[in-house]
């Protein structure tokens, strides 16, 4: 059985941001920063969809997973809404 530290990549995600925040204050008008936030972002919701789909997975784990990205990391939710399916095929 695979074992998903939801927690641990949550603290290095917010930790990550805070410290996208503290170099680039005006984040949102650095280009560089967009992209960099947006590839995590990216790979936090395939990450997402992977943990989705494990039937001992708490629903708790997957909000905070999901909320723990700035909205500025999500060009759409395509592949958050592909992952909140696949966790309520798997868990009903």
């Amino acid at each position: 059985r695979l074992s998903y530290d939801i927690d641990l990549v949550v603290s290095v995600l917010e930790s990550l941001v805070v410290l996208w925040r503290r170099i680039s204050p005006t984040a949102s008008e650095n280009s560089q920063f967009l992209v960099s936030i947006r590839k995590v972002g990216k790979l936090i919701d395939s990450y997402l969809l992977v943990v989705a789909k494990d039937v001992n997975m708490p629903v708790s784990k997957i909000v905070s997973l999901a909320e723990a990205l700035p909205d500025i990391a999500r060009l759409d939710h395509d592949d958050l809404y592909k992952a909140i399916n696949s966790y309520l095929k798997v868990s009903h």
